[in-house]
Parts: C-alpha cells; structure tokens; sequence
C-alpha cells in the first residue's frame, strides 16, 4: 500500500470522515470538487488493500482499550 493509502487508513481509523481523509492523503484532491471527492473517498475505502488496514488497525485499537482496562480498573 502507499503512503497516501497509509495516512487514509490511518486517519479514518480515528474516526474521521472519508472525505476529510482524502484530503489529507491526496491534498491535490483540495483543487477538485466535493461531487468527485466523495466518491473517490468512497471507493478508496472499499479497496480490499484498505479494508484489511482498517481491519487490522481496528483490532489494534481493541487490544489497546483491554489493556487500558485491565490496567486501570
């Protein structure tokens, strides 16, 4: 995956937009209109690449908050 696939999976795993996120990985995305954005945004998180990211960033973030848990309980 490429960098910019990296910052998109990265970013939306925090919880924002897709179409936020896109401009971040693809800030020449910033000259075109919201009408292409969106659905290059859309696509883009559809790509099998991205979902399996996403998947495993997910899981990583799950372990995380156990552990917090466990540790502050």
């Amino acid at each position: 995956m490429k960098d910019c696939g990296e910052i998109f999976c990265q970013e939306l795993s925090k919880g924002v937009t897709q179409r936020q996120v896109y401009y971040a990985a693809y800030p020449q995305s910033r000259a075109w209109k919201e009408s292409t954005v969106g659905p290059e945004a859309c696509r883009l998180a559809r790509d099998p690449e991205v979902v399996a990211r996403l998947t495993e960033l997910r899981k990583q973030a799950a372990k995380a908050t156990v552990r917090y848990e466990e540790i502050y309980r």
